[in-house]
C-alpha cells in the first residue's frame, strides 16, 4: 500500500477527502444529515438531480416550513425531487401542488431551447403518483403550466421549485409565482446556468430587469430568489 493510499484511508475514515492538490477537505455536508440520507436513498433513482441540488432543495423546503404559504414544483419528470420535497414539509400542514404535462417536453422555442418537444417523455402521471401513495398533503396538475393553475390562483406561497429546463415555461412559472410568494419566500430554478437550457438564464435574466431580487447560486447550475418585503 502506498503512502498516499494509507493517507487518503484514514483521512476519509476521519471525515476528510484529499483533493488532487492533497489538500484535506471535509467530506460532503449533507452526509451529517441522516434525515437528509434516508430521503435521497428514496427518492434519487426517481430523479435527474445530483446529491448537491437535492440538498439545496431539501434545506430551502425545511426553511420554508417557518413560513406561511404552500409549496409548488413545475417540471416534475419521474418525481424524484418532488418526492424529497414532500418528506421535508411532511407534517407542516403545507399542500405541494405538481405540475408537469407528465407526458414530455411541451414546445419549444427552436430560436433559444436545444432541447425538442416531447423529450423526457419516459415518465407518467400514474407513474409519479404512486411514489405518494397514502399522501393527502400533494395535488397533481396534469397539462401544459399556467393554463392547469388556475386553481391555485388565490394562493400564497412559501416555496416554489422550477424545472422546466426551456424559455417559455421558465418565464411563465416566475410571472405565476413570483407575485405569490409570501415575504421572505424561497424561489429555487435548476439549470440557471446549464449549457443544454440557455432559455432558463434568459427568461430570469428578462424577468428580473425591473426587480430588486437577484438569483443567488447554490449548486452548480441551480439559482435561488428570496422574495424581498
Amino acid at each position: 500500500m502506498s503512502l498516499t493510499t494509507l493517507i487518503k484511508g484514514v483521512a476519509a475514515r476521519s471525515g476528510y477527502v484529499i483533493s488532487r492538490a492533497g489538500v484535506a477537505h471535509d467530506l460532503a455536508h449533507w452526509a451529517a444529515d441522516a434525515e437528509f440520507e434516508a430521503a435521497l436513498a428514496s427518492c434519487r433513482p426517481y430523479s435527474m438531480l445530483g446529491p448537491d441540488r437535492l440538498f439545496m432543495l431539501w434545506q430551502w423546503a425545511h426553511q420554508a416550513r417557518a413560513l406561511p404559504g404552500e409549496v409548488a414544483q413545475v417540471g416534475v419528470y419521474r418525481g424524484g425531487s418532488a418526492a424529497l420535497i414532500a418528506r421535508a414539509i411532511a407534517g407542516s400542514g403545507k399542500t405541494l401542488h405538481l405540475f408537469d404535462t407528465f407526458t414530455g417536453m411541451p414546445e419549444v422555442d427552436g430560436t433559444i431551447d436545444l432541447h425538442k418537444k416531447d423529450d423526457f417523455n419516459d415518465t407518467s402521471l400514474a407513474r409519479v403518483q404512486k411514489l405518494f401513495t397514502g399522501d393527502t398533503h400533494t395535488s397533481f396538475y396534469p397539462g401544459v403550466f399556467p393554463s392547469t393553475a388556475e386553481a391555485i390562483k388565490g394562493r400564497r406561497f412559501s416555496f416554489v421549485y422550477i424545472d422546466v429546463d426551456i424559455y417559455t415555461s421558465t418565464r411563465d412559472a416566475l410571472a405565476f409565482f413570483y407575485p405569490r410568494l409570501v415575504p421572505g419566500g424561497f424561489l429555487i430554478s435548476d439549470d440557471y446556468q446549464g449549457k443544454r437550457t440557455p432559455g432558463v438564464k434568459k427568461a430570469f435574466d428578462e424577468f428580473l430587469a425591473d426587480k430588486r431580487e437577484r438569483p443567488l447560486l447554490t449548486a452548480v447550475g441551480q439559482c435561488l430568489l428570496i422574495k424581498y418585503v
